[in-house]
């Protein structure tokens, strides 16, 4: 394991590709993909009310046995 962060340090300082931990951009990157989550539950949820709606509308009505 040791082999594989050496090297990928080693790629990261060949290309000018600086490591760290900024703890203010973690916390904004968590904040955009809550929203993206957000955002994903939403449109899931209109979606799967846009089908159950549309399937109430479009659904042949029932008879009952005794009427012809």
């Amino acid at each position: 394991m040791n082999f594989i962060n050496h090297t990928v340090l080693q790629a990261g300082a060949e290309t000018g590709i600086k490591f760290g931990y900024d703890a203010e951009k973690f916390l904004k990157a968590l904040s955009v993909m809550g929203m993206g989550m957000l955002g994903i539950f939403i449109i899931t949820g209109v979606i799967i009310l846009s089908v159950i709606l549309l399937n109430k509308i479009t659904s042949p009505k029932k008879r009952n046995k005794n009427t012809p």
